[in-house]
């Protein structure tokens, strides 16, 4: 329980019995949308019957989806009064205020307009002594009462109501009225409609209302006619336009596919299908947009909607459903949100709140280029142990492409942050005529880095001549292959060549990720 304050008793007992009748003339709609809302307070109530400040409170728990949340969360079997208290503190921390007291009063005068919860939840014990003896205002008149010796029309005390939903008008007994509205503004008139005599109210008087357009732009903060509480781990398909855009999307990638998050992060609601989509108290929404990503076995990557991809919600893994591109789910605002990819042996992730990649994730398969042409050649003399043919002692040893990669046939690298870095390496001695390059196969060909730093050179495909696969970092854009090394070469007369041939430095480069 809680206290609404000493000497505003009277006037507070006025603005919750206000709101039923507001409510019970008008029905549950009228807290659909904060515009029409507070349009109607400002029609509905007297001049002075509440303060700015007590007005701007009940508007902006309609506006921020507080009292959405409050009916959602009693819907689904929550205490009325836990539901208040938690959502009346976020209510206060969206307002940028510490009011929480408040907060509270207007969300238990709101949720009592709909027949939630009683009049004690709304005044606390002390108060509600207080109202029982005070006295309780008039009713005021809709418009000028017209005489009549029939009693006044006696409007029903509230009752209990189902949770927010977009009722449709009915066309019996809808009457538009005639007055005057003061411009910019959407306003509810409220008029009595006498079902007897042109002359006389009867006590069947129904208030109905008409809608005047609002000259002015649209706030943009309209709920939806129903909404939906997405419980933790629920996924829905939505609009992409709901999603926040990133700055630069976020990649994973494997031999056969791969995935792109070109739109991530939370949200406070989303709608769909002219359905609100909100989250249970104490969790978020997290958006997010997919497209189709790179992959090792280009241009012959699986789209991401046959990558079987999953999401993470702490502890829990949800299969991502049909539909799309673009999801929602809803989170503890504790827990990790990931994008999960189990694919070629290898299992990896993307924080969908910041795009932040895994720890398991394939680096240099993200990087937008993998394949150079070095394109370099250099002409070297070759000396051997016996003498040579004219011509034969001048090599044209040549570097063309270099290919960096993840996957030799089905088997990846251990660390998803190394990469293969493969090179064709061939010669083309001088007294060839054939003009066919052959590929070296020199024993002592490295691969150096940044500092001098040598990298391992693998026996990837024994079936090769040449074996020039080096493990590389993932993120590697500069390193100078150095050909140097002895060729031994049989001969008819079962003799043994020995070519050897100089040091030779040849730089390769690849432009950064």
């Amino acid at each position: 329980m809680w206290a609404a304050g000493p000497g505003v008793i009277v006037r507070i007992v006025g603005i919750h019995r206000d709101l039923c009748e507001l409510v019970a003339a008008a029905g549950p709609d009228v807290l659909l949308d904060a515009t029409e809302f507070r349009a109607a307070l400002d029609d509905f109530l007297d001049e002075g019957a509440a303060s700015e400040g007590e007005l701007n409170l009940l508007t902006d728990a309609v506006r921020l989806g507080s009292l959405q949340r409050v009916v959602d969360q009693i819907a689904h079997g929550a205490d009325p009064e836990l539901a208040i208290v938690a959502q009346a503190d976020r209510l206060a921390e969206q307002r940028g205020t510490r009011e929480a007291e408040g907060a509270r009063w207007a969300l238990g005068a709101l949720a009592h307009a709909l027949g939630h919860v009683d009049e004690p939840v709304v005044l606390g014990p002390t108060e509600q002594g207080a109202a029982d003896q005070a006295t309780v205002l008039p009713q005021r008149p809709l418009l000028t009462p017209v005489p009549s010796a029939s009693p006044p029309t006696v409007l029903p005390p509230p009752t209990a109501l189902p949770p927010l939903t977009q009722s449709k008008a009915r066309p019996d007994v809808l009457v538009e009225a005639d007055a005057v509205v003061r411009p910019g503004r959407a306003r509810r008139l409220w008029v009595l409609f006498a079902a007897g005599s042109a002359v006389a109210l009867t006590a069947a008087g129904v208030v109905l209302w008409r809608e005047v357009p609002d000259e002015r732009e649209p706030s943009g903060g309209a709920v939806p006619g129903e909404s939906s509480v997405l419980t933790s781990g629920e996924i829905r398909a939505i609009p992409a336009a709901s999603v926040p855009e990133a700055a630069e999307p976020a990649v994973m990638a494997s031999r056969d596919g791969g995935v792109q998050v070109t739109g991530f992060g939370s949200v406070e609601k989303v709608v769909a299908d002219e359905v609100a989509l909100i989250s249970a108290a104490d969790e978020e929404l997290v958006a997010f947009t997919l497209a189709d990503g790179p992959c090792q076995a280009q241009p012959a990557c699986l789209p991401w909607e046959q990558l079987a991809l999953e999401v993470v919600v702490g502890d829990a893994t949800v299969l991502l459903p049909a539909g799309g591109p673009s999801f929602v789910i809803a989170a503890g605002t504790d827990d990790a949100v990931q994008l999960r990819l189990t694919m070629n042996g290898y299992d990896q992730r993307i924080a969908l709140r910041d795009g932040r990649p895994g720890d398991e994730n394939i680096e240099v398969l993200t990087r937008a280029v993998r394949t150079v042409d070095v394109g370099e050649s250099r002409v070297v003399p070759v000396t051997s142990n016996l003498l040579l043919e004219p011509g034969a002692a001048r090599w044209t040893v040549s570097v063309g492409r270099a290919e960096l990669s993840f996957f030799i046939g089905a088997k990846g690298l251990a660390d998803p942050g190394k990469a293969y870095l493969d090179i064709e390496v061939s010669y083309l001695a001088g007294n060839d005529d054939s003009g066919e390059p052959s590929y070296v196969g020199f024993d002592n060909i490295v691969l150096r880095g940044p500092g001098n730093q040598e990298y391992e050179r693998r026996d990837i495909q024994p079936d090769r001549i040449s074996d020039t696969v080096f493990v590389v970092p993932a993120d590697l854009t500069r390193a100078t292959l150095v050909l140097r090394g002895e060729r031994r070469l049989p001969t008819a007369e079962n003799e043994v060549v020995v070519l050897t041939i100089p040091s030779t430095p040849i730089p390769i480069r690849f432009p950064a990720k």
